[in-house]
């Protein structure tokens, strides 16, 4: 967020924002016998109710923030105002979310190997792409045979030992 903050998302569904080492206002100094506080986050963002999994800001000197999470939603904030713009649910725990250059667009993915195009300016989903049954089947299909040609090639290796064995014993009786 500007040059003098970061952001952060938390196992606890927080997004917390942070002046960046360095660039905090001067804290009051500890009362005598206390211990110095450590730093205290700008703003909380709370909504999320699972994990944050990604943060991504966008905007004019990075004043939105949109952030995905194990709860299945997506979420376009306002950093400055400290409030949630909008949710947008993804139907499964969102592992990435990301922004065009433009800023007009949004894109998530889930762990059920979906992603979504939303638009930025209402919240509304352009798009949907997932694996298809024929792609899972592509790859059980190869795995299959990489499975089987391994299993093959152990054979052949363990047929290949018993001969030298037996080679072997021959040779020295």
């Amino acid at each position: 967020l500007a040059d003098k903050q970061v952001v952060t998302g938390g196992a606890d569904g927080v997004i917390r924002t942070w002046y960046f080492p360095g660039t905090q206002p001067a804290a009051e100094p500890p009362k005598e016998g206390e211990a110095p506080q450590g730093p205290k986050p700008i703003k909380e963002l709370a909504g999320h109710t699972a994990a944050v999994t990604s943060l991504v800001t966008t905007g004019e000197g990075g004043i939105q923030i949109v952030s995905g999470s194990l709860d299945g939603t997506v979420r376009h904030w306002d950093a400055n105002a400290g409030n949630a713009i909008r949710s947008m649910t993804h139907g499964a725990p969102v592992t990435s979310v990301a922004v065009t250059a433009d800023g007009v667009r949004f894109a998530s993915t889930a762990e059920n190997g979906t992603a979504k195009i939303w638009n930025a300016a209402d919240g509304k989903q352009l798009a949907e792409v997932s694996a298809t049954s024929t792609a899972k089947q592509e790859m059980t299909d190869d795995l299959t045979r990489a499975i089987d040609l391994a299993k093959r090639n152990t054979n052949n290796s363990i047929a290949d030992v018993k001969a030298a064995v037996a080679a072997k014993d021959a040779e020295i009786a």
